[in-house]
């Protein structure tokens, strides 16, 4: 019974360090909430889910993922600059 019990609570612990490791979307809300005004943007195109493979390589996925990133640079091109500008004043700053 107790090793059961261990047994689940440690992968339990395991199942939230990689949440917390993996959600992207909770760590962007801390970061927004906590950082100062000005410093934290995030760029983040819609990919959806299936689309997320590490290993990628068939060339029409990787045709429309270029797509994908060109169309959301050109979308968020003023949010691009405005970081250009900031990295070319002071670029220690965001290291």
């Amino acid at each position: 019974f107790f090793f059961r019990w261990g047994q689940e609570r440690l992968l339990g612990l395991a199942r939230a360090l990689i949440d917390s490791a993996t959600d992207t979307e909770a760590v962007h809300h801390c970061i927004q909430d906590l950082a100062p005004p000005g410093v934290y943007m995030r760029f983040n195109p819609e990919i959806d889910r299936e689309w997320l493979v590490p290993d990628e390589a068939r060339q029409d996925r990787l045709d429309s993922l270029r797509t994908i990133g060109d169309t959301y640079a050109r979308t968020h091109s003023r949010e691009f600059s405005i970081l250009a500008s900031k990295l070319k004043r002071n670029p220690q700053a965001y290291l």
